[in-house]
């Protein structure tokens, strides 16, 4: 209990009334107009973009773990999932808003990682662009007027343990706020919480906090050291509205384009009340037996053309307008520049600012991929798991900027002057790992050189 109350204390008191009352992302960015809150009654420029270029940095990638201990199969089985349901989801919430938090939680048979976007989380102490103490609303319920909001602390500190020695270690201990400020109950006031949390435990003998965090490449220069990271959109607030502006005007357009129809009063009948009624029925097909006329000039249509081209190219440059504005060359959200003939060369050259932009996402996913792999690792120790040697690599791919054609004549031109060999050729157009690719070339040579493999 002392541990929370030297949180309320200091500066963790105001982080967690902080994000309690969801100012932290104000506090981080002073973005003029952004439509990523949006994005669930419409749509998002900012949430598409992000989801791209996440697609784009993430395509082809992979994380294996090596090693023949059970410490190094379960540290691959976390990786494999969180590589393909969680690395995406991350480092697009990063790009949206700025920064993400990875929170790797073990439950007994797997690792759940909580994703926390900025909005929901305050970095109450940093050092070296590192976090040291975190707070996030991990849950939140209504009663009436009230909201209660259930927040994670974080903290990476010295305290004693048990047998009296003094251990660094990374400490949780949970928080109960009302409307945004701090209540002084016990998780044991709300069962559904309590049976699902543990209120304050600690992971001893670490030497970092253990979460991993995507925080956007994007700078801000009038802050280009603030503690948070800014959306990848930052700066394309003019941009952004104009998108939505042409397309509110082109449904406005669609509306006033539609079909009218105009009608004399010979179309219509009487009813009991003496009101005219558009006939039904048989009345509408024996209509003219009753005196009506139905002729050309009875009824006309309106239905003026909509301009559509005017709007499609403004939209066309409002989004490499957006694209512009974050770095990025056209063809992410914009249609792809087209023209004639262009060789490789020329084709790189002109996406070569979505590629460093790539390549700087990639670095910051491979800084927060390591503390992960630490945490779970220390996650592991502590609850007791089987320990091993293991060993990791982040393969990225660059598929995106480099065609088949390309990796193959690369691998061909370094066979000629020794620097691959068969194998690596093998491997390449195949598949397979490195020991099956060596083995069958070394099958085909055989085979080759005495008659059909297997022959005798």
């Amino acid at each position: 209990m002392g541990f929370v109350s030297g949180f309320i204390a200091g500066v963790l008191d105001d982080a967690v009334r902080d994000v309690t009352g969801r100012r932290a992302l104000e506090r981080q960015r002073g973005q003029a107009y952004s439509d990523w809150r949006e994005a669930s009654r419409s749509f998002s420029v900012e949430v598409a973009l992000a989801d791209a270029v996440a697609n784009l940095c993430c395509s082809g990638f992979s994380m294996p773990v090596e090693g023949d201990s059970e410490r190094a199969r379960l540290l691959d089985s976390a990786s494999d999932r969180f590589v393909r349901d969680g690395l995406v989801v991350a480092m697009s919430l990063g790009l949206v808003t700025g920064d993400a938090l990875v929170v790797p939680v073990w439950d007994g048979t797997a690792f759940h990682n909580r994703i926390v976007a900025a909005p929901d989380f305050r970095i109450a102490v940093s050092a070296a662009g590192r976090p040291l103490a975190v707070a996030y609303v991990a849950e939140e319920r209504r009663e009436g007027s009230a909201t209660w909001s259930l927040v994670q602390v974080v903290r990476l500190e010295t305290y004693t343990a048990v047998d009296g020695s003094t251990v660094r270690g990374c400490r949780y201990s949970l928080l109960v706020a009302k409307n945004g400020h701090i209540q002084s109950r016990s998780l044991r006031d709300f069962p559904e919480w309590a049976e699902r949390y543990e209120q304050d435990w600690a992971v001893p003998n670490v030497d970092r906090l253990l979460v991993g965090r995507f925080r956007c490449p994007q700078r801000d220069p009038s802050h280009p050291n603030s503690t948070y990271g800014v959306p990848l959109c930052y700066g394309a607030s003019e941009h952004l509205r104009e998108v939505h502006y042409l397309t509110r005007a082109m449904h406005d357009e669609f509306e006033l384009s539609e079909k009218a129809v105009f009608a004399d009063r010979s179309l219509f009948a009487k009813d009991s009340q003496g009101n005219l009624v558009l006939p039904r029925g048989r009345d509408r097909l024996f209509m003219a037996t009753r005196g009506g006329s139905v002729d050309s000039s009875s009824i006309s249509q309106w239905s003026p053309t909509i301009q559509s081209t005017p709007y499609a190219e403004a939209l066309e440059l409002a989004y490499r307008g957006v694209e512009r504005d974050c770095g990025i060359d056209a063809g992410i959200l914009s249609k792809p520049t087209e023209g004639g003939y262009q060789n490789v060369d020329n084709v790189r050259k002109s996406t070569r600012n979505t590629q460093a932009l790539v390549n700087r996402c990639r670095g910051v996913a491979d800084n927060m991929l390591d503390d992960l792999l630490y945490s779970w690792d220390m996650l592991l120790n502590h609850h007791g798991l089987p320990q091993g040697e293991w060993s990791h690599a982040h393969r990225w791919s660059d598929d995106y900027i480099n065609t088949f054609a390309d990796q193959r004549d690369a691998l061909l031109s370094g066979y000629g002057i020794g620097a691959t060999d068969a194998a690596d050729f093998r491997q390449f157009v195949t598949g397979e790992d490195p020991e099956v690719a060596r083995e069958r070339v070394a099958l085909i040579a055989q085979g080759r050189s005495l008659g059909i493999v297997g022959e005798e």
